[in-house]
């Protein structure tokens, strides 16, 4: 069986880093977004459930949720973006991957440790 984190492209520190940086940066700053997101859902929810379905109101508020998670997605294509400048093909592939299956990344915004050296 294949490790998947073998199939990864390597990524010199400075720029693992930066990536792990910049991806903390961006959930800190949805952070604020995904408590109105949740809220939003929760009113959009009591709409639903109400006695009388009120359709402005619910139009209104799916229209806010949309909104709010555009914002995120957008906060995150910034990013990306930027990373995206920074970096040579190389880079932009093990960016590319890992957007595929985002690593976790930590609460100083640092890299999980490595596992042994990086592949060749």
């Amino acid at each position: 069986m294949t490790d998947l984190h073998s199939l990864r492209v390597y990524r010199p520190p400075d720029k693992e880093k930066l990536f792990f940086g910049t991806m903390d940066k961006v959930f800190r700053e949805n952070r604020d977004i995904h408590k109105q997101i949740d809220e939003a859902r929760e009113r959009v929810l009591s709409i639903l459930s109400a006695p009388e379905f009120d359709e402005a109101a619910y139009q209104l508020e799916t229209a806010k949720l949309d909104e709010l998670r555009g914002l995120t997605m957008k906060r995150f294509a910034d990013a990306t973006r930027e990373l995206a400048k920074q970096f040579n093909q190389e880079e932009r592939k093990a960016l590319a991957e890992d957007l595929r299956r985002p690593p976790p990344v930590s609460r100083e915004g640092e890299p999980p440790p490595k596992t042994g050296p990086p592949p060749h």
